[in-house]
């Protein structure tokens, strides 16, 4: 019998109760309008942690960030990982084109592929494809729609997860305009790039306030056969029934067309023609369709924030299957249009460039749904005497995942069979459904003790997964888990514009084990894995006040059971890694001392990472096992530095710089340091980057350049590999970072 019923019509009541019994507040309290993001603390944001005020940012119990409008105006970045990676903490590795979808990011040097292990939010709601099943971030939101971004690394992640492990990334967008107007923008660039960007609201009446904004954007891309084509549009409305409520409703559709490949370069293909790519029938298509509605009750002593989310989003990804050939061989057959297959290759040059076999692919086809209902309550109260916020949080999510994988006998074929074949020879064929059925309660208890504010917290999930694997009779598999994760964090003023802070809190992520199945990350047995558990903790200062801010913190994360999908890996619970270091951030306001002086800022990393137990199969001699005790972490990149200038000047000009430095890093838990010359083993050496903006704005005009990238420094962003094993994988070699990227707009608001 399952049991999963119980808890979900619990919570159906819990919503339900609360919705029709809340207490209301006094007729006489008037709950003004929302205002658009920085007119006011209130909000309709249901997270808004990195708080505008200088007082309520320092009083945090935990590290988190903000970027905000003005410095996202001044980067302009083609995609938020280019934003994201700017905050000290973070890391990012390239993926193929501009980074404007799939985003790949880690926090404290937990495996930043897809960001599997970070938690991203926009205004409060999960985005991912599936929040459980499927965490992989193929979608990711156009960086020209997003205001401000948050990043959570300390206990206060535990009010949202369920990854609560590495930490939450919180996209903010604007609110609708309460006047008339909107903003026109056209921008191009290198390598094919433009976009058209518009934006207009504020019609209405003083409680109702909609808004649209369109966005079409396009570029070829890095590397050959690389274009993408872009078309967004939101629907936003404010309504503002009652002085106590505030309704929020945001209506997105998504739709992009990419020539995206897996099809990575070999160390040849890296060395002499780092844009190479054979790839153009290789097609991602996705379309993402989401409904968001915020609702906000001013309870007189507190605030009661609903929301009610859902999406449908759908991806098709077709790739053609790979060969090796040597160079004159494969162009001379190219040139007489002779099957590749046929191409003899020399025993010394058989790995030397990977290219399509020309005759047979393959699609990932796959279709997400997602429903969620979250209730969260802050309640003002005293306790002894000292002012006290309870709060409390319940949310009931479910989700759908229809996976296919056909098999195509031509390289461009839109079609395929389910079939199944060697998987040494062309890959298997899939097709399942999952679904997720989750409950999830939050409670905190935030005390100021004078000057020392005190906040332990608890968060409790239940969820089952189910598979049913239609090409094996409708085979049925399903995996039900609950976990108790506390936290505790305080800070306490030294000083007016000085605080401290501590706090540890109990890390997790969902064991994802179809996710793990669907990319043949293990088999059947996957279903018993353990989901990682970690503890994690900080300690730190930050300081702020009329010359600029600074934050100095200590972090250390042990985790458990980490799962580690790389080369030579298991595909099972590995057993324990820890990573620790500093992170530092500063701001220096010079042009207050000179009108001559710039602005400066920085972000610095410091991530030691160890693997304190695990065993692999070796990669290198087949049917060994090797210990892996001692080694680094894949991908977690032991310095990281951001540093930059800026300056405002009263004429409306505005400039900055910066620059961006990643220390090498292991790709792989085994810590391989010999490279080969397939691309997809060995380490990734060191990088820097450097980025440049201008504007100038005159009345309602401004026009602007940015150069990303600007010595044009060839790089690996990354190698990829999802089956050490098997020779002919679809998930091979070298990604090169992003190359130079200078863009120039002009943008006009009414």
């Amino acid at each position: 019998m399952r049991t999963y019923h119980l808890p979900l019509i619990a919570g159906l009541v819990l919503f339900s109760t609360a919705w029709s019994q809340a207490p209301s507040a006094p007729d006489s309290l008037r709950l003004a309008a929302p205002a658009p993001l920085g007119e006011a603390d209130f909000d309709l944001d249901p997270m808004v942690v990195v708080s505008k005020s200088p007082g309520r940012y320092g009083r945090l119990t935990g590290t988190a960030s903000r970027l905000d409008s003005n410095a996202l105006k001044r980067m302009r970045p083609l995609g938020t990982q280019e934003a994201l990676e700017r905050i000290a903490g973070v890391q990012g590795f390239a993926d193929d084109g501009f980074g404007n979808s799939r985003l790949s990011i880690g926090i404290r040097g937990l495996p930043p592929r897809r960001s599997a292990r970070v938690l991203v939010l926009e205004d409060g709601i999960p985005i991912a494809p599936a929040l459980y099943i499927y965490p992989l971030m193929y979608y990711n939101p156009p960086a020209e729609r997003i205001d401000e971004i948050e990043v959570i690394k300390g206990a206060a992640a535990l009010e949202y997860g369920p990854q609560t492990m590495a930490g939450v990334v919180n996209y903010i967008t604007s609110r609708p305009r309460k006047e008339f107007g909107g903003e026109a923008q056209l921008t191009g660039g290198q390598n094919g790039y433009g976009s058209a960007y518009l934006e207009f609201g504020g019609w209405g009446n003083p409680q109702l306030h909609p808004e649209i904004q369109l966005l079409y954007k396009r570029g070829d891309g890095y590397r050959e056969n690389n274009g993408f084509e872009q078309f967004n549009t939101t629907f936003k409305l404010n309504w503002i029934p009652t002085p106590r409520d505030a309704l929020y409703l945001k209506l997105n559709a998504n739709v992009e067309h990419a020539n995206a490949t897996y099809t990575g370069l070999t160390e040849y293909s890296f060395r002499t023609n780092p844009n190479f790519n054979p790839k153009d029938d290789d097609t991602f298509d996705i379309q993402r369709y989401s409904l968001d509605l915020i609702h906000t009750r001013d309870l007189g002593f507190g605030r009661r924030t609903t929301k009610v989310y859902a999406s449908v989003f759908k991806r098709d990804w077709w790739r053609e299957n790979d060969i090796f050939v040597s160079v004159p061989n494969w162009e001379n057959h190219l040139e007489n249009g002779q099957p590749l297959d046929d191409i003899p290759v020399p025993p010394e040059n058989v790995d030397l460039v990977r290219v399509g076999n020309d005759s047979t692919n393959y699609g990932n086809l796959r279709d997400f749904y997602t429903l969620g209902l979250d209730n969260a309550w802050d309640i003002d109260h005293t306790v002894g005497g000292n002012d006290a916020v309870l709060s409390l949080g319940a949310r009931v999510h479910w989700e759908r995942f229809l996976d296919r994988r056909k098999v195509g006998d031509a390289q461009d074929d839109r079609e395929g069979a389910y079939l199944y074949g060697d998987s040494a020879i062309i890959p298997t064929a899939n097709r399942a459904n999952y679904e997720t059925k989750a409950l999830a309660l939050y409670a905190a208890e935030e005390v100021r003790f004078g000057p020392l504010t005190v906040k332990p917290g608890v968060r409790f999930e239940i969820f089952e997964q189910e598979q049913v694997d239609l090409l094996r009779g409708s085979r049925l598999k399903d995996h039900s888990e609950y976990v108790v994760l506390p936290g505790v964090g305080a800070n306490y003023a030294v000083i007016d514009g000085l605080n401290v802070f501590a706090g540890i809190h109990r890390g997790y992520t969902p064991p994802s084990t179809t996710t793990l199945l669907v990319l043949n990350f293990g088999d059947a047995s996957v279903l018993d894995l353990r989901s990682e558990k970690s503890w994690n903790s900080e300690v730190g200062a930050r300081a702020s006040g009329k010359w600029g801010s600074a934050e100095l913190a200590a972090y250390h994360l042990f985790i458990e059971d980490l799962v580690a999908p790389a080369t030579g890996a298991t595909f099972k619970n590995l057993g324990e890694a820890r990573t620790y270091g500093l992170e530092a951030t500063g701001a220096l306001k010079a042009s207050k001392a000179s009108p001559f002086l710039p602005d400066a800022h920085a972000a610095y990393t410091l991530l030691v990472s160890e693997i304190v137990s695990g065993v692999v199969n070796s990669s290198q001699n087949l049917g060994r096992l090797d210990t892996i005790n001692g080694n680094r972490l894949p991908y977690a990149p032991m310095h990281t530095l951001v540093a930059g200038l800026s300056r405002d000047f009263s004429m409306g000009l505005s400039l900055g710089a910066e620059a961006k430095f990643v220390s090498w890093v292991y790709t792989d838990f085994e810590n391989l340091e010999k490279t080969e010359n397939r691309g997809d083993v060995g380490p990734i050496d060191g990088y820097v980057v450097y980025d440049a903006s201008a504007s100038y704005r005159r009345g309602r005009y401004l026009v602007f350049v940015t150069g990303k990238n600007l010595a044009d420094n060839v790089y690996i962003g990354s190698r990829i590999h999802s089956n050490p094993y098997n020779k002919n994988a679809d998930v091979q070699g070298i990604l090169v970072g992003p190359r130079r990227q200078v863009n120039a707009g002009v943008s006009v608001s009414f």
